[in-house]
């Protein structure tokens, strides 16, 4: 069973961490409009990656 990836914010902030800059953590799979501020703000990320990101009317 697929969990959210809200479930995994734990797990992306120590890989973001353990990266320190030398790249970038791209975060996605389960990012969608409604979340995907939420997630950039916890995990303290300027990009994330999703295809239901963009509103569509």
């Amino acid at each position: 069973m697929d969990q959210p990836i809200t479930h995994h914010l734990n797990h992306l902030r120590k890989l973001i961490h353990h990266a320190a800059g030398r790249l970038i953590i791209l975060p996605g799979g389960g990012i969608t409009t409604v979340n995907a501020a939420f997630v950039a703000q916890q995990l303290s990320v300027q990009e994330v990656h999703g295809t239901k990101i963009v509103p569509l009317p």
